[in-house]
């Protein structure tokens, strides 16, 4: 690409900015990274983030309108969990949206309910430690959840 292409292809970013593209479409849409679609909105003084309040309040919006945050979240260039930290801080649950942990975690307690396998296989099949399946048993147990009672490894069977 020669020097007057890549100024032209900067302009065109700018200009699709300046349109009202989200900096993230933008970015995918002419293959470049955002610090890039940042640099093109510089150099073309075009203005390119949203005030934190608008921005806020749009990327809350989105989901409500029917995006998932993923795409959320790739429209505005944040990371998903900026999308799920935004929306549990404003009392909003969106769809396809659980961390990882969380998920490991029901997992966890659904081989707890359906396996009589010990905590220690349990931990070793969800690559968690045992202390963390047995703290989410309590935990289940906690909340009425019934768990049954593993016995530990060596004891003999009271039956």
């Amino acid at each position: 690409m020669t020097h007057a292409e890549r100024r032209d292809r900067r302009r065109q970013i700018a200009e699709a900015v300046l349109c009202g593209m989200e900096i993230g479409k933008v970015a995918c849409d002419f293959g470049v990274a955002m610090a890039g679609v940042y640099a093109a909105c510089r150099e073309h003084d075009v203005q390119c983030a949203l005030p934190s309040a608008r921005r806020r309040n749009a990327i809350l919006a989105a989901p409500r309108d029917g995006y998932p945050a993923r795409d959320v979240a790739l429209m505005y260039g944040v990371a998903t969990c900026v999308i799920q930290q935004l929306a549990n801080r404003h009392g909003l649950h969106l769809r396809g949206m659980r961390s990882s942990a969380a998920s490991r975690k029901l997992r966890v307690i659904a081989d707890l309910l359906n396996t009589g396998d010990s905590y220690a296989n349990i931990a070793r099949q969800h690559k968690v430690s045992r202390q963390a399946v047995s703290l989410t048993a309590q935990e289940a147990i906690g909340a009425g959840i019934h768990i049954t009672r593993r016995i530990p490894r060596g004891a003999v069977s009271a039956e």
